[in-house]
């Protein structure tokens, strides 16, 4: 177990080279397959993105390839995208589920980060489940549908090492769970 964990520390420092992907320009990215076919991949691009109402046909890792009621066809996120709509694609949507465009990003991105133990420490006392565990962060939702994300390549293994502890689905009680984590920690 503990050769897991140093290999998330790994790849937590190496995923730190793309954390900041919403430093690319802001204009819409057209896919290489389909010149006609708009992709959103930064947050700026989503929040930008006409209003529309889309279903989603088909989920890959780090995007999402929608189709409106008009037949339209965009995606959501790619594998140069930011890590918010990686989460967003990740989490939030789901295949054959139909959502409002923008409205459904914003609810999302309108979460807390807590990418150090004294910020996980503060946070706000909350129920929430586990939805989501990536290499060095997790995403979890609470029961009113509020999402928040608990880690980030610059955590420190206080932190992953806590996430590397939890079970997707199961709800927990925070900062409670984090700090009895810690307790119980030699």
């Amino acid at each position: 177990m503990k050769v897991v964990r140093h290999l998330t520390a790994i790849l937590c420092v190496l995923a730190g080279a793309v954390t900041h992907a919403d430093e690319k320009p802001t204009a819409v990215a057209k896919l290489a397959g389909d010149p006609a076919m708009p992709a959103y991949i930064t947050a700026e691009q989503i929040k930008g993105m006409p209003v529309c109402k889309a279903t989603v046909e088909h989920k890959e890792t780090f995007s999402a390839r929608l189709r409106t009621a008009d037949g339209k066809v965009f995606t959501i996120g790619s594998d140069r995208g930011a890590q918010q709509v990686w989460h967003f694609v990740a989490t939030a949507l789901k295949e054959g589920q139909t959502y409002e465009f923008p409205a459904a990003f914003l609810a999302y991105a309108g979460g807390k980060y807590y990418g150090t133990a004294e910020a996980i420490k503060a946070m706000p006392a909350c129920k929430a489940a586990l939805e989501l565990t990536g290499p060095c962060y997790s995403v979890f939702k609470t029961a009113d549908g509020k999402w928040f994300t608990i880690g980030d390549p610059g955590s420190k293994p206080d932190v992953y090492e806590f996430l590397g502890s939890l079970t997707d689905g199961q709800t927990y009680e925070f900062p409670g769970a984090f700090l009895e984590y810690h307790k119980k920690k030699p």
